[in-house]
């Protein structure tokens, strides 16, 4: 989706709140799942990355982008 075309374009902030609204509507959506974690661990977050994909599509809140 748009979420991948920004990855593409190392767009990472808007990759990751596509990523998030994905997630809000459809919780149980593997692939967005997966992609966000990619994100995140890209951008430096992998003890984000690895909570998120290890809650296998349960997301109850998202980390901060700060």
């Amino acid at each position: 989706g748009l979420a991948f075309v920004k990855i593409t374009q190392s767009q990472w902030a808007e990759a990751e709140d596509l990523h998030k609204q994905a997630l809000q509507l459809d919780p149980d959506n593997t692939e967005a799942l997966e992609s966000y974690s990619i994100t995140l661990a890209v951008t430096g977050r992998v003890r984000d990355a690895l909570s998120e994909k290890s809650c296998g599509g349960s997301i109850r809140s998202f980390p901060s982008t700060a």
